[in-house]
């Protein structure tokens, strides 16, 4: 069987001597062969990856396996051009160390074979030390021929084609935080503005340099935002682009963003959030003390409670709640993990006082529910957080709480553990509503 020879150099290849006797059609290798894939090389090509320090400087680090056998090689760098470089290197001492005297069937004809070696001459007069180096110079006007190709379109035709695909495929909320800043990066590169024109820069100079840490995430959601568009648009089905230019831009990691701790409210301002709302806006009664008391998830138009309200107008209260049990659906629950909650003695109290008849279950308006969460700075997810807190607080039952607030333990130790103390605790299942106090 016929194989080619392949070493550090690319190897000879066949003569018209050596394959005189078969003809320009036939394999160089008997038909059981005929599927046989190359044999690859066993070790992945050497990466370039970002790299944080400790002190939050961006470098590079350089990592590969580039002699068999062997532990990978592992190299940092300060700036781009010393890593790339460096990769380049290596790249070429284990394509050498691989490749050298390794033997494999090839799946060219003579006449194939005889082209190749044609191709390889002309390369050469050419000044290419490889036929890929020249493939590589003629791909760049290949590309350009391909990209005339793709149909023009501008921003504001891709921002209306994507806008209601998006809305099918995500929930409310995520749909709109899209649309915003897509809507956002609209205005700010021009609606008329041909998608193929866009580049780096509009992205780096619309996202601008980011110094505190709400900044860099601020930065992160907005570029994944609006590079959700960009790769919809390089979809196969659409094929508007041949790549997503936000691609080349860098997300900070959380180990540069760290990671905040939960903010609580404190007792006493519980106890005066439910009597303002008990006397100024009955219809929020019943939702805030379930958001409070049994650390449902919040969300206006597609959260938890809001599901809550809508099954249970739908299949009726009893369904979801009996027995002094909260039985979140999979329906419901964010996760798509259906959970129960065993409800506190004083959340009993506000629920036999406050919950609606069927049909009647209903969040009140969203203006009324931001001045409340204004009023008593309430943070985001600020009640479950609460509640949580005070749970393990009273109870210090970590695999209880996992089970009823539908979080991991590990997540319950690293962020609530130890918040509240018992007596705090104590005060916050002491909220009752006016009649019963």
């Amino acid at each position: 069987m016929p194989f080619l020879r392949i070493d550090g150099e690319g190897g000879p290849i066949p003569t018209r001597e050596r394959d005189a006797e078969t003809s320009g059609n036939e394999p160089l290798f008997f038909p059981a062969t005929l599927q046989t894939e190359e044999v690859h090389l066993r070790s992945e090509p050497i990466q370039v990856k970002p790299y944080h320090y400790p002190n939050g400087k961006l470098g590079f680090l350089v990592i590969g396996t580039v002699v068999p056998k062997q532990k990978p090689w592992r190299k940092k760098c300060l700036d781009p051009v010393t890593a790339h470089k460096t990769a380049a290197e290596w790249e070429d001492i284990r394509m050498r160390y691989g490749a050298a005297n390794r033997m494999r069937p090839t799946i060219f004809s003579a006449e194939r074979l005889r082209d190749a070696e044609e191709a390889w001459a002309v390369a050469k007069k050419l000044g290419f030390s490889t036929l890929m180096d020249a493939v590589l110079a003629a791909k760049p006007k290949v590309d350009a021929t391909e990209e005339k190709n793709l149909p023009t379109k501008t921003y504001q035709e891709l921002f209306a084609a994507f806008v209601p695909y998006h809305k099918e495929h995500a929930s409310k909320s995520q749909s709109d935080k899209v649309r915003q800043d897509a809507k956002r990066f609209g205005d700010f590169v021009g609606w008329s503005t041909d998608i193929k024109s866009i580049a780096l820069p509009h992205f780096t100079e619309w996202l601008g340099k980011p110094t505190t840490t709400a900044e860099k995430k601020t930065f992160n959601n907005r570029l994944n935002n609006v590079s959700r568009v960009f790769s919809w648009a390089c979809e196969p089905a659409q094929k508007f682009l041949e790549e997503n230019p936000a691609n080349a831009i860098e997300r900070y990691s959380n180990r540069v963003l760290g990671q905040g701790a939960r903010m609580i409210l404190s007792p006493e301002r519980c106890a005066e959030l439910m009597a303002y709302i008990e006397k100024h806006h009955k219809e929020w009664v019943f939702p805030f003390a379930l958001l409070l008391f049994a650390g449902v998830r919040p969300g206006y138009h597609d959260g938890e409670i809001r599901k809550l309200m809508e099954c249970a107008n739908r299949d009726g209260i009893e369904t979801y709640l009996s027995g002094g049990v909260l039985h979140i659906s999979a329906e419901i629950a964010k996760d798509r993990r259906a959970r129960q909650f065993h409800l506190p003695a004083n959340l009993i109290a506000w629920v036999e006082k406050y919950m609606p008849t069927k049909g009647q279950f209903a969040l009140g308006s969203s203006e009324t529910y931001a001045e409340i969460r204004s009023k008593f700075r309430i943070p985001h997810d600020g009640l479950r957080h609460t509640s949580i807190s005070a749970h393990i607080a009273m109870h210090n039952a970590f695999a209880v709480a996992a089970v009823e607030f539908g979080n991991s333990e590990t997540i319950i130790r690293r962020h609530y553990y130890s918040r509240m103390t018992k007596a705090q605790a104590g005060a916050f299942y002491s909220i009752l509503p006016r009649t019963t106090r």
